[in-house]
């Protein structure tokens, strides 16, 4: 991947000796698609169906020494939604327990996190991984996400620069390039949450449902389907209240 370096990094991924000293990825060979998993993966992938394989290797894992070609094969594709309620119910039980994954940072090395959704599913925030609080306390509101970008996929600010770039700059400054077909980054006008993921496999199910996600919050209101003003008190928010009551204060208020 472009820019990327080639340097230490925190790796959930398995190896194999060759019998003269040299590592390689094992990588998952099975036609079961998003039945397969590896331990540390804590999604279930009901309703939703993985890309066709592009490549020889079936990579599930990240990409080895000697196969870039493995990354180009690779579209970029996330998959098919089945089913969208259930992939989407899935993702957001999982969202509320806590996926952990490994974060990246501007400084310091990798780390393994725990990224959480609110019970509303209005924020993201994370902690450690044994569930304290971890050093960033913040939540970030997921109707301000720009955008989800998987590492491989082209960074705009490389247009800029003239510079052929993908993924973010922290990635590109923490990520091994042969782990960034495992990683993607939720990005927010003031930051970006940059993430590894313990097999491709994962990586693509979470881009997939981060993005149907944020496409749902786009297309309804959240007041609307959540909430509404009160008919008690102007201005008042007032949670399952419904459309209704809404429709009505907003009448009562045409009148007044």
């Amino acid at each position: 991947s472009p820019a990327f370096r080639r340097k230490r990094c925190l790796s959930s991924r398995q190896h194999s000796n060759d019998g003269h000293g040299r590592m390689f990825n094992i990588f998952l060979t099975s036609t079961s698609g998003a039945s397969e998993q590896e331990e540390g993966e804590q999604v279930q992938y009901d309703g939703w169906s993985p890309p066709e394989d592009r490549t020889s290797n079936a990579a599930e894992g990240g990409a080895s020494q000697n196969d870039e070609a493995l990354a180009a094969a690779d579209d970029g594709h996330t998959g098919e939604t089945i089913d969208k309620e259930l992939m989407m119910k899935n993702f957001i039980d999982s969202m509320m327990a806590g996926i952990v994954l490994i974060k990246h940072g501007k400084q310091g090395d990798p780390h393994r996190r725990r990224i959480f959704c609110d019970e509303n599913v209005e924020t993201i925030s994370w902690k450690k991984e044994n569930g304290s609080q971890a050093k960033n306390k913040d939540a970030y509101p997921i109707t301000g996400i720009k955008e989800i970008r998987w590492a491989c996929e082209p960074d705009p600010d490389g247009e800029m620069s003239g510079e052929a770039l993908a993924g973010t700059k922290v990635l590109r400054d923490s990520c091994r390039w042969e782990d960034a077909p495992l990683s993607f980054s939720i990005i927010w006008e003031e930051r970006t949450l940059d993430l590894q993921c313990h097999t491709r496999l994962e990586c693509k199910y979470l881009i997939h449902c981060f993005r149907q996600l944020i496409e749902d919050k786009k297309r309804r209101h959240p007041d609307i389907r959540r909430r509404s003003i009160s008919e008690n008190s102007a201005g008042v928010i007032e949670p399952n209240a419904g459309v209704s009551a809404l429709a009505k204060a907003a009448k009562a208020a045409l009148e007044d």
